[in-house]
């Protein structure tokens, strides 16, 4: 039982890694494309924001397993 709780708290962990390296590339690239006013740029980011939220929901699923 401790075995796999241990489990889901290291999948836990990289699940968050993941998601704060997305969020932090998304705000570099945000800050170039906002000075360099590329609407390309922009708009890829905004695509790439479903990436942010599945993480989003994965974390969630994730912690929900953990509290029953």
């Amino acid at each position: 039982m401790r075995s796999k709780f241990d489990e889901q708290l290291r999948q836990l962990n990289n699940e968050m890694t993941m998601m704060s390296m997305l969020i932090e590339k998304a705000i570099q690239d945000t800050i170039e494309a906002f000075f360099n006013q590329d609407a390309e740029t922009a708009k890829r980011i905004m695509s790439e924001d479903a990436l942010v939220d599945q993480e989003q929901k994965t974390i969630e699923n994730i912690c929900f397993k953990l509290l029953i």
